[in-house]
């Protein structure tokens, strides 16, 4: 099992800048989200522009690997159409990385506006074949647990219905612990429930509706979420954390001060899955 940390979360960085505090924390794995923007919202935000050569070689420099690639984005075109869910840089990026990550991670689809009865049930199928590809190019295929959110419809929100859709189609689970909280589903109900599918855990903290919060300093049970799952199927736990305390931003954090925090962020994990 590889422990890593997403880049993502310092997406208001250079992403030379992401790289070199995740070496400087001791961590040798990344998880890298690619660059995607839809209307106002947009995600890893540092790598816009940056090609998939350019970005791997950042790494390689960085002393650090690749353990999972996150697609982001997961926004359909269309409700009866698989158009514009797979992120137009993945195969940019794989190409560039030259070898397979443990893991792909996808958001689980969703589509913008009022939509039709039963339109999941209509594109689903076509969703998964617009993923068959890329099921030779990493260790485990995944799909990420998604909270619903104003103006979109997002399917499998409940862990039951994830883990069945991801059986029936020989997917894994991304178990993202803030995802589940913000939704009031207990996590380590959900890992149990999911342990036969979760192929990559994205931890965080969660603290009074505070996202990401650094791991061990909010109020889930991180321990027992990890060890709900069977570990010996879980390839990367990635820590997706950057939040700290109230009366905190992120965005004014000295990096020396999020290289602590992360450093000892890995210290807790390692102590959980090694207890």
């Amino acid at each position: 099992m590889r422990i890593a940390v997403a880049t993502a979360n310092t997406y208001y960085l250079p992403f030379e800048q992401t790289l070199a505090i995740i070496a400087e924390a001791g961590f040798q794995d990344v998880e890298v989200a690619l660059y995607w923007k839809g209307g106002s919202w947009a995600m890893a935000q540092h790598l816009e522009g940056v090609s998939g050569r350019r970005a791997a070689e950042m790494i390689s420099r960085a002393g650090l690997r690749v353990a999972c690639i996150h697609d982001g984005g997961g926004v359909l075109e269309r409700a009866d159409s698989p158009a514009g869910y797979v992120n137009p840089l993945l195969d940019e990026y794989l190409d560039g990385l030259g070898y397979a990550p443990e893991c792909i991670v996808c958001h689980t689809p969703h589509v913008a506006g009022e939509v039709p009865e039963g339109w999941w049930d209509g594109v689903s199928e076509a969703v998964v074949r617009a993923l068959e590809p890329y099921r030779a190019r990493c260790g485990a295929l995944t799909l990420e647990n998604t909270p619903p959110f104003d103006g979109y419809a997002v399917p499998l929100t409940m862990p039951d219905e994830l883990g069945a859709f991801c059986a029936a189609h020989d997917v894994g689970v991304t178990l993202d612990t803030t995802h589940y909280a913000q939704m009031d589903v207990d996590a380590v109900a959900a890992a149990d429930l999911l342990r036969e599918r979760v192929r990559s855990v994205h931890l965080s903290d969660y603290r009074g509706g505070r996202p990401h919060v650094y791991i061990g300093e909010g109020a889930l049970d991180l321990p027992g979420v990890l060890g709900a799952l069977n570990g010996a199927d879980v390839r990367v736990v990635t820590l997706e954390c950057s939040v700290g305390l109230p009366g905190e931003d992120v965005r004014t954090m000295a990096a020396g001060r999020m290289v602590e925090r992360l450093r000892t962020a890995g210290e807790r994990v390692q102590s959980w899955l090694h207890a």
